[in-house]
């Protein structure tokens, strides 16, 4: 079975409980260098979330040794990857690319 990118790496987190895991470099270059931010484009993705998740969270990446940036990061693209493939299976991608092309005949038509 193939893995996602985020169950490689809490496997890998989870495998390495008792070695000290520190920071990535990414991490360390935005505390020290916060132009990076700026320079690369970063966003901060805010959302309100219940207390006992948030505690959940916490404690999983304490015990894990991961930052949340990462976390949230492979979280976020391992939903997209799967609502790319629910959307392709219930054919909203098909839908989408049946409007451009009706859209696009209707301005060469106009």
């Amino acid at each position: 079975m193939k893995r996602s990118p985020l169950e490689l790496k809490l496997t890998y987190k989870a495998l390495g409980f008792i070695v000290d895991d520190s920071e990535t470099i990414l991490d360390i270059a935005l505390q020290s260098e916060p132009d990076l931010l700026v320079k690369h484009h970063f966003k901060n993705v805010c959302a309100m979330i219940s207390e006992p998740l948030t505690k959940r969270l916490e404690d999983t990446l304490s015990l894990l040794k991961i930052t949340k940036r990462e976390f949230i990061e492979l979280a976020i693209i391992e939903a997209l990857n799967q609502a790319d493939v629910i959307m392709d299976e219930c054919g909203v991608t098909d839908y989408l690319e049946d409007l451009a092309r009706h859209q696009a005949k209707e301005r060469e038509a106009a």
